[in-house]
């Protein structure tokens, strides 16, 4: 685990004068997705146990190699997630036909069932483990957004963090592809390549110009 306070934000931790007497104290622990720490707001509102934003979520399947299902059993086996993640949050309010915002009432009750039954629909996508096909475009889609923003030290601290062993070939093959066109700024992403390499060796996976221009 890293010492860094959080890893995926450069929060420190110190106590954040609210005004009115009001202190904020971030917590932070040790993420069992990212194997690294992460602090309060990164872990319950962007990650959300993986029922975040969609970018958010995409971006963890980038970063761990991992299914939607996957990250969301690891979010609710763990004690700063649990179950509760698969409940429906509590619709607050809504606006109405009139223009004004509405908490109780059939307009109210209409958009809070709607909100439930897509909520749900979204976690049942979730528990359904993404085809290898959808993680590579996911891959490829993230690695493209992180080289086109110039985040190559992103980037590269990604591809340092994976863990080679728990991927499969046709992801460990997606990453190595699709950061190719960045291979020179990415000193990590050598390494990367040696471990493949090994890896696809030893599983007797290394077919023919498998790894052409890939290193």
């Amino acid at each position: 685990m890293s010492d860094q306070f959080c890893s995926e934000c450069k929060c420190s931790g110190k106590p954040q004068d609210l005004g009115n007497g009001k202190v904020h104290q971030e917590k932070n622990w040790d993420c069992p997705l990212y194997k690294s720490k992460i602090c309060e707001t990164c872990c319950q509102v962007e990650l959300a146990g993986g029922m975040g934003a969609p970018d958010t979520l995409r971006e963890a399947v980038a970063k761990t190699g991992k299914t939607t299902a996957e990250i969301l059993a690891i979010c609710i086996a763990c004690e700063h997630g649990g179950p509760g993640l698969t409940e429906p949050h509590k619709l607050i309010m809504t606006r109405g036909a009139d223009g004004t915002m509405k908490t109780s009432g059939p307009e109210f009750e209409a958009a809070d069932k709607e909100f439930r039954e897509q909520w749900n629909a979204r976690l049942e996508r979730l528990k359904n483990p993404d085809s290898t096909d959808a993680q590579i475009d996911i891959i490829f889609a993230w690695a493209d957004s992180m080289m086109v923003r110039g985040r190559f030290e992103d980037l590269n601290n990604v591809i340092a963090a994976y863990r080679p062993g728990e991927m499969s070939t046709d992801i460990l093959l997606a990453v190595l592809t699709a950061t190719n066109p960045a291979k020179s700024k990415l000193p990590a992403r050598a390494k990367f390549y040696e471990d493949v390499e090994r890896l696809v060796n030893e599983r007797g996976e290394n077919e023919p110009m498998l790894l052409d221009g890939l290193k």
